[in-house]
Formats: C-alpha cells, structure tokens, sequence
C-alpha cells in the first residue's frame, strides 16, 4: 500500500518588481515556476513491484524540470520508480510552470484564492502476480497571494466529526468508521469570516466521497444537490460565523480492503461577492476531511466494548473487566523555548500509561511542522514532510507500566537514529507546531498501532507556535538515507 505527500520547497516568478516567494504564495499577473516535491512511500508490508505513478496536471500547468526524468503517457506525466520495498520512500522532485496572469493565464479575467496543482494521482504495482491499481490523494493546490486581511473578506470553514452511528451499535464519538456495515455520521460545518469586508451571495458547496450520501433532514440548510451539498448564506459580515449540521450515510459497499481512511467530502469551493471590491471570488475552503476506519476485525463479537466516556479509577476494580494500557502525551517542551538554528535544542516528550496494564513495544515520533498532521496510528514522521529539509525523532520504548510516565529527550544517543532525523539543532527557521504521536506505528494494525488500549483517540499531543530564528542550513543526515522501520521496536 503506497502514501503520497506534496510539499512546495519555493516559488520563483517574472513579475518585475517582487521578490521570489519563500513562502509558495503563487504571484498574481505573473508567470510562475514552483519547485514541488513529491513523496511516495511503502506503508505496506509487502514489496511493491514495477511501481509507477502517474500525476494528472490541469490545463496551463506544465513540467520545466523533473528530477528523475517523467514520460508523457497520453495527457499524464508517468513515473517509473521501480521496486518499492516495505517501509521503503522515494522522492520526485518537480518545477512546475503555472502562468498567472488575467488575460492569457489559468486566471482568466479573475484573481483565484487558490491554483490546483496536481489533479490526479494513479499508481500501478505488482504483489506476487497480482496487479494491483491504486488512486492516491490528489487536488494539491497552492495559495495566491492576496491583498490584506484587513481589506477583503476571508473565509474558512472548519469540520468536526460529532458521533457516528452504526446498525446495533451504540453512538460512538470516537469517530471511527465501522468496515462491513452502513454508518451514519454527523458532522458540524463552521463557517467563519475573519475579514474586514462582508461576502454576500454566498454558495458554499461541499462534494462528497465515493458513495458517501448527504442525508436531507428536515430545516438543514444545506441540501443534497446531485454528489454534493449546498449551503447558501445571503451575506456574512466580518467576524460572524454560521453553523449547520450535516448527516451523512457511507454504505457498507464504500469500503475497500485495507483502506485505513475513508474520505467523507472531497473538496469545499466558496463562491461569493467581496464588498471590499464588489468582486466575485471562488475560494476552496476544504481539500479532503477523512475518518478512520476500524475494521470489522478488530472488537472481537465476544469482546464487552463500551463507547461512553471513560471514568478513571484508582484501580481496577470492576468485576470481568479486561485490564488494558491507555498511553498519552503529557507533554511536548523545546528548550530553549525560542530556538536559533545555529544552536543546540532539547527537545523532551513525557509519555504516560493512564491504563491498567503494562504497554510493551511501541514507537514514539515528533514531528516538525508536519503535512498532514497525525491524528492517530499510522503515520511515521517521515511520511508528513511539511518543510524542506525535513527533521523528526523517533524513540522506541520496549516497556511502560500501568500508571508510570517516561520522559524522552532529544539528546545524542537517547533516540532511535536510525529512523530520525535530527543532530541537535532546528533546519528551518520560522514558526512551527510540533506534535508528539504514541504507539505511532505499526503497519500491521495501522488503526491501533502496536498496544491495543482502552482509547486510541488520545495518542497525539501538539505544541503550538514554536518560533524558530536564524538561517535555513542541511543537516547532514538526510531522512532519504532512513532504514525501514519495523513493526515493532
């Protein structure tokens, strides 16, 4: 099984006047050359032979410079990147030519909030004499620079999962998707205007997953409308905020053997008029919002699983009860708190088990200004590249008893080197959030990790806003040179 990720190492441009843009901002009447990496990786457990990725451009995006060398396959750019062991990750690197301009660029008359990049990703591979064709994650897209917060309207739209519903199960707000039965989730869409200027004749439509259906309750203001929901709002001043609940039902038939995520809507488009100009602007307001799914396999029919809120005891004294670990972060500290990158930093993570029992053999990694961000198992450090170069640290804890905490540093020598990233000191200077993830990988059970626990929904922990000064530098051991991670430590 292969995971992509996109990361944009710079913008350069023709516009007289500006600077080339260190921070990927597409520049506007201008025509634009993005230097993009593309990461694939082996989260399987098997080798993945023959592999290649085929990457879809939209139209008046092209290729100047790819590292290693694509083939034109019809109107798609392929890749032939060979066998691809377990754990294994290569990387493409691309520059890419995105023309900008109004009268004979992408724009067209109007100045879009976003360009999408990469529109389609399709990899094709061999397991034993079995081919196998897999659709990876996609619509990537870039930011164009706008003007001032404090001029225009700004929008954004934030989901979150309330409780999913399955046949004879009770509601769960763990929000995970059960595999082999029709769900029924409710989430609650929050739609904010942080702006200046108000936007009127607002449509805001959300497209929806594979097979996933938008439920039409009764007073909703969003409404089915074909594979997608609409939302229409007459006006949304600065500062206001508008709320709707969505019901949305994933049939049994949505899931495919091993999928570990399921995307319940694919993207989020805001049309609307901008009073700061009385212009019309489309904004994409949401690539892809996605839930776990427990596989059927997982609780055991005999198993006695509740979804009500934990209470914790002093010990454990319910009758039958299986005694289990519950491993968090407690803590996530860098110090100095504000680091130069000509300069040593400790970075110190204290993991505790707040279970009953002892967790054996698991995997601790922070992560760096990561993309995506972990919300759970499943995701290795170096498989969520947010900056360039990229750095994380990993440490293997081989035993932690019920009620006792560790404190994991990043000192030479007391982290797993040969799957980090990291000799001391921040590579990137700028203003970051690290997370902490626990039980962090397992490929066997990319759900719930190496340690089966009472929740698993409470493995990450993040530090916000970590300011890093100085100079971007190399650091000498680059993650591409990373051994395959085994299952367990």
């Amino acid at each position: 099984m292969l995971r992509i990720a996109y990361t944009c190492l710079g913008v350069q441009h023709d516009r007289a006047g500006s600077p080339p843009a260190t921070d990927c901002l597409l520049e506007p009447d201008a025509v634009n050359q993005v230097r993009l990496r593309v990461h694939l990786t082996n989260i399987g457990q098997a080798t993945a032979g023959d592999t290649r990725l085929w990457l879809g451009l939209p139209a008046g995006v092209q290729v100047v410079r790819a590292e290693p060398t694509l083939i034109q396959d019809g109107l798609r750019q392929q890749w032939q990147v060979g066998d691809l062991a377990a754990g294994e990750q290569r990387s493409l690197y691309l520059t890419l030519q995105i023309p900008l301009n109004r009268t004979n660029g992408i724009a067209q008359g109007s100045l879009p909030t976003d360009v999408l990049v990469i529109e389609t990703a399709q990899a094709r591979y061999t397991n034993g004499a079995q081919t196998i064709d897999q659709t990876l994650p996609s619509g990537y897209t870039l930011l164009v620079r706008q003007a001032p917060p404090s001029i225009n309207a700004q929008l954004a739209l934030t989901l979150r999962c309330v409780e999913v519903l399955a046949p004879a199960d009770p509601p769960t707000a763990d929000c995970h998707l059960r595999a082999g039965t029709d769900n029924t989730v409710r989430v609650l869409a929050q739609l904010t205007n942080s702006g200046m200027a108000t936007a009127t004749q607002l449509v805001l439509r959300t497209q929806l997953g594979t097979g996933v259906q938008l439920q039409a309750d009764a007073g909703s203001v969003v409404q089915p409308d074909g594979s997608a929901g609409v939302w229409a709002i007459d006006a949304l001043a600065p500062g206001a905020r508008q709320e709707a609940e969505l019901t949305l039902v994933v049939p049994a038939g949505s899931f495919a053997g091993g999928q570990q995520v399921l995307a319940l809507l694919t993207r989020a488009t805001a049309n609307y008029v901008d009073q700061a100009d009385n212009q019309a602007y489309q904004s994409t307001l949401y690539q892809a919002y996605t839930l776990p799914i427990q596989p059927s396999s997982v609780v055991p029919a005999a198993q006695n699983v509740s979804f009500l809120p934990i209470v914790r005891r002093a010990a454990n004294t319910v009758p039958n009860e299986q005694p289990m670990p519950d491993l968090v972060v407690q803590q996530v500290v860098v110090e100095p708190a504000q680091p130069d990158t000509g300069s040593p930093a400790q970075v110190r993570v204290t993991v505790q088990n707040v279970g009953t029992a002892t967790a054996t053999g698991f995997w601790v990694d922070l992560f760096i200004a990561p993309q995506p961000v972990p919300t759970g198992s499943g995701l290795r450090w170096d498989m969520a590249c947010g900056l360039e170069p990229c750095q994380g640290i990993v440490w293997a804890v081989n035993e932690l008893a019920a009620g006792a905490s560790v404190t994991l540093t990043s000192d030479s020598g007391s982290f797993s080197a040969a799957y980090s990233n990291w000799d001391g000191q921040f590579a990137v200077p700028g203003t970051h959030d690290l997370y902490a993830s626990v039980d962090s990988w397992n490929a066997a059970d990319l759900a719930r990790g190496a340690v089966p626990e009472l929740r698993e929904e409470n493995n990450v922990a993040v530090l916000r806003a970590v300011t890093v000064s100085g100079a971007l530098r190399q650091p000498a051991n680059l993650q591409s040179g990373l051994l395959p991670r085994p299952n367990l430590p």
